[in-house]
């Protein structure tokens, strides 16, 4: 199933402007009568009036050929070759039909012979001439159906292999964000108890500390995406891992980003507020974070800075959590980047203007 997911991005399926039905007859005026005679209302056709024009109208794959209609006079053997290298080609689900138009009283042309001889069980569909403009249109659009449903198969699997990639993802991103889970709360546990002068204040405060970030977990895992602005996402994603509130400053303009801006960049806040409150500023009571942005030469500039906190350094090596922090969706021609600082972990985005809100 991998393949076809593979096969995607290296093999676009044709746009509907673009699939045809080629008609290759190159007998005096046979190509023009026989596309008449098809009178496909909405397909495009288009007449190779050599073997060189159909070589290069079915070389590439998947082909965008509907159907190939062939002459008799039109089957050499070079056209031969051209098809069965056109089929050698096409990925598993294709199968480009071909009607060849064909004298019975004589033998069968080259192509036809080598296509027959095919073990692939090739899809030709041979008519014998004379054959009537309703006979030829219902025949050809008997094909152009069969090619159809061999691209709404190919599209199906396609998506089959988009939605099987991001239930991977989403079952790695549960299995990293249960083991952060687990320790943020180890974190807020010894923090609060550590600061707390007896056993009530220590139940309180860390009840409140555990569920502000148990909202903040399933707001981003259960709400639908919705445009959100840049102080919403930092208050819910970032403020709840701090022992203390004050220790996260926000400023920034009022900006307001897309629904599935909103999601990733969610994505990245709970990643970077998770590693902050486990290893970085927030994990002590002394450490500060400043979240801020601001405009610069038309694009929003998001900067995350700690400071006083324990002594960072980069990851041994990168994961689940690098690619979030990485920001792909949103970074404009790759402007991401994150240092470790003596102080802590500085991280800057400039966000691709596609992720604000017109």
């Amino acid at each position: 199933m991998s393949s076809d997911g593979e096969r995607q991005s290296a093999e676009p399926l044709p746009a509907s402007d673009t699939a045809c039905i080629l008609v290759h007859a190159p007998l005096g005026s046979d190509a023009s009568e026989i596309a008449q005679a098809i009178d496909a209302p909405g397909r495009r056709i288009e007449i190779c009036a050599d073997p060189d024009a159909l070589a290069r109208a079915v070389g590439t794959a998947p082909c965008d050929a509907l159907v190939i209609v062939l002459a008799h006079e039109g089957a050499g053997t070079c056209v031969g070759e051209i098809l069965a290298g056109m089929w050698a080609r096409e990925p598993e689900w294709s199968m480009p039909p071909v009607v060849a138009l064909l004298e019975p009283s004589l033998p069968p042309p080259p192509a036809v012979e080598r296509l027959r001889q095919d073990d692939r069980h090739l899809p030709v569909l041979v008519l014998d001439r004379p054959v009537g403009p309703k006979a030829l249109a219902s025949a050809v659009q008997a094909q152009v159906n069969f090619r159809e449903r061999q691209f709404e198969i190919a599209r199906m699997l396609d998506e089959l292999a988009a939605s099987e990639r991001r239930q991977a993802f989403l079952l790695d991103e549960l299995r990293h964000r249960t083991r952060n889970t687990l320790a943020v709360i180890t974190g807020l546990f010894q923090l609060t108890a550590r600061r707390a002068p007896d056993l009530e204040s220590f139940r309180r405060d860390f009840g409140e500390r555990l569920s502000s970030a148990v909202q903040a977990q399933t707001r981003l895992s259960s709400e639908p995406s919705q445009a959100l602005s840049l102080r919403q996402i930092v208050e819910t994603h970032v403020v709840p891992y701090a022992i203390d509130p004050a220790q996260v400053t926000i400023a920034g303009p009022e900006t307001t980003l897309t629904s599935r801006a909103s999601f990733d960049l969610s994505m990245v806040m709970n990643e970077l507020a998770t590693n902050a409150s486990k290893y970085g500023a927030i994990s002590t009571s002394d450490g500060q974070l400043d979240v801020s942005w601001h405009r610069q030469n038309g694009r929003t500039i998001l900067e995350w800075q700690e400071s006083n906190g324990p002594a960072v350094t980069p990851p041994d090596s990168t994961g689940l959590g690098t690619s979030v922090i990485e920001a792909q969706n949103l970074a404009a021609n790759g402007s991401a980047r994150i240092e470790y600082r003596e102080g802590g972990v500085y991280w800057r985005l400039e966000l691709d203007p596609g992720a604000l809100e017109s």
